[in-house]
């Protein structure tokens, strides 16, 4: 979605991977006629790794702004990740 507040416009991100997508049956998503949502699951035909997505996602968006490495608050790892993190957990990007 969009928002704009004292005249500043902010835009969201949203990567559908395993979603169920008959929530959004009746969504004209940005008021796009014709135009439905998908997900990685469905686009691959697959079921898709949440972990892998997300530390994927988050490496390339720190790449892309300049970051070194990724620093992860406890509570923004999925529970399939297999770490066990103290509260805050340092990650080098390659």
């Amino acid at each position: 979605g969009v928002g704009v507040r004292r005249w500043v416009t902010y835009h969201g991100f949203a990567l559908n991977v395993n979603t169920d997508l008959t929530y959004f049956a009746d969504i004209v998503p940005c008021g796009l006629p014709g135009v439905r949502m998908t997900s990685m699951a469905q686009l691959l035909a697959r079921p898709v790794a949440l972990a892998a997505v997300k530390t994927g996602v988050a490496e390339t968006c720190a790449r892309y702004f300049g970051y070194k490495e990724i620093v992860w608050h406890k509570s923004c790892l999925p529970p399939d990740s297999g770490l066990q993190t103290p509260e805050l957990v340092n990650a080098a990007s390659p």
